[in-house]
């Protein structure tokens, strides 16, 4: 069975000497994946980066928490190496990518989210010529994400009003079928079964947009909505 392994780094030479250590501890260099700000370099024949490498990373079975978190790494300057292994090569390509001190995602994140982070944001500009974001960058993206956020919310919010609303007056006038009749529940308590990747696999199979972006709940409410 395959095995997806990832690995943050705050450098790309650093990335590229655990690439260059997997390929001599016998990983072929068509199961490894480079990424860095200024793009892939040609490990494995991908252009992966912002949103693409999101699912990229989702269809590799990395979670959708994970993968925004690693796509924000690579897009304020650092390097993501990712290995397909077979099981009996996982523990040979963790240690071998543990050599160098991969970045901890999860202190990183929390360390992004002190400074106002909500997640990765695809549309964020770059700072240099080498698109690598500088620390007063940096501090203009995070506001401009939270300016986003509440406009996100506010949009999101009266679009959701006017479809209750709509859809209100539609089963007044007996077009819609009401909740209760629809089946609706039924749906919803057969989507909560299964995983957060199984719902995106749906979600990506109907085209339904930010997927990347929803948690489990949004995902089953997008899902039902959609189909």
């Amino acid at each position: 069975m395959a095995k997806t392994l990832v690995g943050l780094y705050d450098t790309a030479a650093d990335a590229e000497y655990v690439v260059q250590a997997l390929v001599d501890n016998g990983f072929s260099r068509s199961d490894i994946l480079l990424t860095t700000c200024e793009g892939v370099r040609a490990v494995k024949g991908s252009s992966a980066r912002g949103r693409d490498l999101i699912d990229t990373l989702m269809d590799l079975g990395i979670p959708v928490d994970e993968a925004n978190m690693f796509a924000e790494g690579v897009d304020r300057g650092g390097a993501l190496v990712v290995v397909q292994s077979s099981d009996e090569w996982s523990d040979r390509g963790t240690d071998t990518m543990n050599r160098l001190h991969p970045v901890d995602i999860h202190a990183r994140a929390a360390q992004w989210r002190g400074e106002g982070w909500t997640g990765f944001d695809a549309n964020a500009t770059q700072s240099t010529a080498a698109n690598v974001p500088t620390e007063v960058h940096q501090k203009q993206r995070q506001r401009n994400r939270r300016v986003k956020g509440k406009e996100k919310v506010s949009v999101d919010h009266a679009q959701e009003h006017a479809a209750h609303t709509s859809n209100k007056r539609r089963r007044l006038e007996g077009r819609t079928a009401s909740r209760k009749t629809s089946g609706s529940g039924k749906t919803s308590a057969l989507l909560e079964k299964n995983s957060q990747h199984e719902l995106y696999s749906q979600a990506k199979a109907l085209n339904i947009p930010r997927r990347s972006k929803m948690n489990k709940g949004e995902l089953i409410k997008a899902i039902h909505h959609a189909q």
